[in-house]
């Protein structure tokens, strides 16, 4: 369910207002870094996991929950989601049952999402449009940028250490190897 809009603190604000996102940006993920679908176990987290299918883009996160020390204790992932060159085609809420949830569009271009997970496997699922060459994302858990470790790309759920602070994703490059 989209929900508009939804209050979030100064720092994703004046993400929303950033023109372009993606500017002082570092390298770009090759999009067959993000291909298949990864196994996700619930509470391992705070992780996000990012691949692509046949049915488009899929971006996940899980709680904590299953860490002794801090179980129950909710984590709040937020971020942005920027397409360049292309619309945002599709945007859908996915296991997102928190009452403060929410995905908003920003514009043609730009997503903003907010969720509060303890345990779940909560996400979103997106297309990028015709013409689209890049897709850029600022993840954030507990509204401070996450550490590039802990977010994991494609079907074998490899650590991204080699983004910071944002994910930068290449989509005209060969899918191939």
């Amino acid at each position: 369910m989209l929900a508009f809009p939804f209050r979030v603190p100064g720092l994703l604000a004046a993400l929303a207002c950033l023109v372009p996102l993606h500017a002082g940006a570092t390298e770009k993920i090759p999009v067959g870094r993000v291909l298949g679908t990864p196994a996700i176990t619930a509470g391992a987290g705070p992780l996000y996991h990012l691949w692509r299918d046949e049915s488009g883009f899929h971006l996940r996160w899980v709680g904590r929950g299953a860490q002794a020390a801090v179980r129950d204790k909710k984590a709040v992932f937020t971020g942005l989601i920027q397409v360049v060159g292309g619309k945002v085609s599709m945007i859908k809420p996915a296991g997102m049952v928190g009452g403060d949830d929410s995905v908003n569009r920003l514009d043609a271009q730009r997503v903003m999402f907010k969720s509060e997970c303890v345990e779940a496997i909560e996400g979103v699922d997106f297309k990028a449009g015709e013409g689209a060459t890049s897709i850029y994302m600022e993840l954030f858990v507990d509204y401070e940028v996450i550490a590039p470790q802990t977010v994991r790309l494609g079907g074998a759920a490899t650590p991204a250490t080699d983004i910071s602070p944002m994910l930068q994703l290449d989509l005209t490059a060969p899918v191939g190897p």
